[in-house]
């Protein structure tokens, strides 16, 4: 059958380049390494489009159709085109993180933002390339995803770079000195020194001679020992976790808000998995967990979830222990309050009103009441407090627990209860100036509830009078009256001032926040009371000094010093001397250069 000589050269093009002898008829001639030639030009021009974001100008059955021919015939010159191509792309990057090194605009976000860019711009071409990703293995993996992790790390990672001040320094060096000076942590710093570090097992033996295990061994690991980071890294997870908390209460509508919290918390935390030397995170994540526990403000299951991760290349780390132990307690409580929950209140003795034991039966039942057991190892920097106070009403659930507790669980253990730790939280209804009812919730320990509850039975008390009917130290009922007066929610009466100063309940509290806390659950380390002042002794024996004469600034505060021999500091001097100007208890005279400070009369107040 003859064939038109256009016709034959359009059938075998396919091929390679056709050429027609001019010496026997109807035969043709086909150079295929120019065709070859051609076909990988192609590829290395789909490569460089896709990185550059540009449509590529081949269709997906040619394209495949010359993988197709190229695997099948040269696929070794196939892997060195991929090759080139690919570490093209990852030179360009590294070229931009230069030049924004020189102009001094690199920054995390950039380096992220080219990281992300790169391996989006890679999955789509491994999927373009689906015939050649599929057939060309190594160690079971795709040799096309080897070739653009380890291209990233080789043009990108295992370089230095030329820092303005003419020093050369790899990219781990500029990524960890720009984080320390930052004050939040990237949640993906984690994922950035993952991909390299998993190599590893993707390239087998091959690993040792094509990384840089210096680079591999110093990327992020020198962050564990700065101390800076360590600390902004564990106050990082702390709010996470924190965080967290708070949405869990009520899932169905925060899930998302939780599933992206939840997925940044963990890509954090795993950074410390890469530190040489966790010593200094375990020592503040351990600080930071007593406080979650004491403040309620997390669970065991979140907590396990991170510690799971954080405990990982431990290395035997003393420290871990004791947050292994601190998440197993979270985990004890929520039996121990599941079993607490079914217990009743009953008033056997007659001491309770009917009404006191319905209410703890309600809270008890609705979760409200919660205990915290701890093991007193653990727990030592807190201040030992086991006062015999009259607790009122919290007096039953602390019978119902023990009964619980020491007869049924643990009949070989001692409690001592930490009613400083103990929280209450008050709803605090108050009537504003429009007659509007406005309501507050107020976050208290045991200690500061049992004084605001004596104003219910009388207006004015004294410091003196409130000691005596709840049985606590007269130290501890001024420390918890200047937590009232700080938010104006209980007021001094100054002409008593001098002598057994009187409190009374402010009707006209007001607060544009709805949720207070006057809790200071940071206090975790374990104070000297002997060594502690309180500030309403401070202001009561600022007045006494100053008594009617004038006194200048340097004087007050030499005698304030000698009258508590060194245990108050000029901070808490200076809050107090504040305290009194801004009640009017004294006022400040400007002579000159001088400053004097004497009593405020009556006339000067009312003026005011």
């Amino acid at each position: 059958m003859s064939v038109d000589v256009q016709s034959g050269i359009e059938i075998l093009k396919p091929f390679g380049n056709v050429y027609i002898s001019n010496l026997l008829p109807n035969t043709y001639f086909i150079n295929k390494d120019q065709r070859e030639k051609d076909n990988f030009v192609k590829i290395s021009q789909i490569i460089d489009q896709v990185y550059n974001r540009v449509k590529p100008n081949l269709s997906k059955p040619t394209l495949d159709r010359i993988l197709y021919t190229l695997v099948s015939n040269n696929k070794k010159e196939l892997n060195q085109v991929i090759k080139d191509s690919v570490e093209k792309a990852t030179n360009r990057i590294s070229d931009g993180i230069q030049q924004l090194i020189i102009e001094e605009k690199f920054t995390i976000d950039n380096f992220i933002e080219c990281f992300e860019n790169y391996y989006i711009q890679s999955n789509f071409l491994y999927d373009l390339f689906k015939y050649y990703t599929t057939k060309i293995m190594v160690n079971n993996k795709s040799y096309f995803r080897i070739i653009c992790e380890y291209m990233f790390y080789y043009s990108v990672i295992n370089k230095t770079y030329n820092m303005k001040d003419g020093s050369n320094k790899f990219l781990y060096e500029v990524l960890t000195d720009y984080v320390k000076k930052t004050v939040t942590i990237p949640e993906k710093l984690n994922i950035i020194h993952s991909y390299f570090k998993d190599m590893s097992d993707k390239l087998g033996q091959e690993a040792l001679t094509l990384f840089n295990i210096d680079v591999d061994s110093n990327f992020l690991t020198s962050l564990g020992d700065d101390n800076d980071f360590v600390k902004q890294l564990s106050l990082t997870i702390n709010n996470s976790m924190i965080n967290i908390f708070k949405l869990c209460t009520d899932r169905e509508k925060n899930k998302q808000l939780i599933k992206e919290e939840t997925s940044k918390l963990q890509n954090i935390s795993s950074i410390v998995k890469n530190f040489s030397n966790k010593n200094v995170f375990y020592n503040y994540y351990s600080l930071l967990l007593r406080r979650r526990i004491l403040s309620v403000s997390t669970d065991y299951k979140n907590e396990s979830k991170v510690f799971d991760i954080i405990k990982q290349n431990n290395d035997g780390v003393a420290s871990i222990k004791d947050i292994a132990l601190l998440v197993s307690e979270l985990a004890e409580q929520d039996t121990d309050n599941d079993l607490f929950k079914m217990m009743i209140a009953e008033n056997a003795t007659g001491m309770y009103s009917d009404k006191d034991i319905q209410t703890i039966n309600t809270l008890r039942n609705n979760g409200k009441i919660k205990i915290m057991v701890g093991r007193d190892a653990l727990w030592e920097n807190i201040p030992d407090s086991d006062e015999d106070f009259r607790l009122g009403i919290f007096d039953i659930p602390k019978c119902m627990f023990e009964s619980l507790y020491l007869c049924n669980k643990y009949k070989t253990r001692d409690i001592k209860w930490n009613y400083n730790n103990s929280l209450v939280v008050v709803n605090y209804n108050i009537e504003d100036s429009n007659k509007m009812i406005n309501n507050y919730k107020i976050q208290m320990t045991i200690p500061q509830y049992l004084v605001l509850q004596l104003f219910k039975s009388k207006d004015m008390w004294t410091a003196t009078d409130i000691a005596e009917e709840l049985h606590m130290d007269i130290k501890k009922v001024g420390a918890i009256l200047n937590s009232f007066i700080h938010i104006n929610l209980i007021c001094i009466d100054k002409d008593t001032v001098e002598e057994n100063p009187e409190y009374w309940l402010y009707g006209e509290f007001s607060s544009p926040n709805k949720k207070i806390s006057i809790v200071n659950t940071t206090q975790v380390k374990k104070q000297e009371s002997s060594n502690k002042i309180d500030k309403m002794v401070i202001l009561e024996k600022i007045i006494t000094i100053i008594d009617d004469s004038r006194i200048d600034k340097d004087s007050l505060l030499l005698n304030i010093f000698e009258e508590f021999k060194n245990k108050v500091s000029k901070i808490d001097i200076q809050e107090s001397i504040d305290f009194a100007l801004k009640e009017e208890f004294i006022k400040e005279v400007i002579l000159g250069n001088n400053t004097f400070y004497e009593v405020a009369d009556d006339d000067d107040s009312d003026e005011d």
